[in-house]
């Protein structure tokens, strides 16, 4: 998404023109309705509800974002679940978001504000916190479309330094002390790899009881009459005995791996 945003952006220099010129004279609300060019799609105002409804239709099961220990001790603290963003007050998101930006890995923190823009935007989502103009998605749709995913503690991708509270012998006020975390991984990629799968149809069989009255007053026969039905399920495809072979640790909290 960030790069496809980015190449817009560099090939549309001049794609804001009529935009901005519209701005100005202020006389035409229907042209500000809608993106009316790849470039205005890039405006926050339009890349929101579009994202919205590309996430409702996109095949993946969730776009998950790497969650930063101090991200995770922050939204312990505060007893907020990863996957539901939505009890947070304003300030709290606010502060989760420039804690979350802030502890971004080193690799993100080099590319442009529109990746920025993007967390943002998928941040909001999960706190269901988008605005209702322009927007046909119903957020409840996508809500559980993001997901943030914590590494165990153990993992330790880039050094960081934490602040905690270290309690007095005297029992005053404890004090805040910063501790040094030492990065003991490189991880470069989580790759999550699924077997594709598609629908086949199955008949099987099913029992059918029929009752028929006996002879004698007070008793009932049972006959078994079989019949059978189609049912359909997801199976995997056949991968053919191909095998895939990747050089890597295992990590537990991350399922299917």
């Amino acid at each position: 998404m960030y790069y496809i945003i980015e190449e817009i952006i560099k090939k549309y220099p001049q794609g804001l023109k009529n935009y901005m010129q519209k701005k100005v004279e202020n006389n035409d609300e229907d042209y500000f309705s809608r993106p009316n060019n790849l470039r205005e799609l890039m405006l926050s105002e339009h890349l929101l509800p579009f994202l919205m409804h590309y996430m409702k239709h996109m095949n993946n099961e969730s776009i998950d974002l790497y969650l930063h220990p101090l991200c995770v001790r922050y939204l312990d603290e505060i007893d907020c679940p990863y996957d539901d963003l939505s009890g947070l007050t304003g300030e709290q998101l606010v502060e989760f978001k420039e804690l979350f930006l802030a502890n971004r890995s080193s690799a993100h923190r080099t590319l442009s504000k529109q990746l920025d823009g993007l967390l943002d935007f998928l941040i909001d989502i999960l706190a269901k916190r988008v605005p209702s103009e322009k927007v046909t998605v119903k957020i409840d749709s996508i809500h559980g479309k993001v997901r943030l995913v914590p590494l165990p503690e153990e993992f330790i991708n880039e050094d960081y330094v934490e602040t905690i509270k270290v309690p007095n012998e005297d029992g005053s006020t404890p004090r805040k002390e910063n501790i040094t975390k030492a990065a003991n991984v490189s991880h470069h990629a989580i790759l999550y790899i699924k077997v594709g799968q598609f629908e086949e149809e199955e008949e099987v069989p099913i029992e059918i009881t029929n009752k028929t009255a006996a002879k004698k007053e007070g008793e009932e026969n049972e006959e078994m009459e079989e019949r059978t039905e189609f049912i359909v399920k997801l199976v995997d495809e056949d991968q053919q005995g191909k095998a895939l072979a990747i050089i890597g640790c295992g990590i537990n909290n991350l399922p299917n791996q």
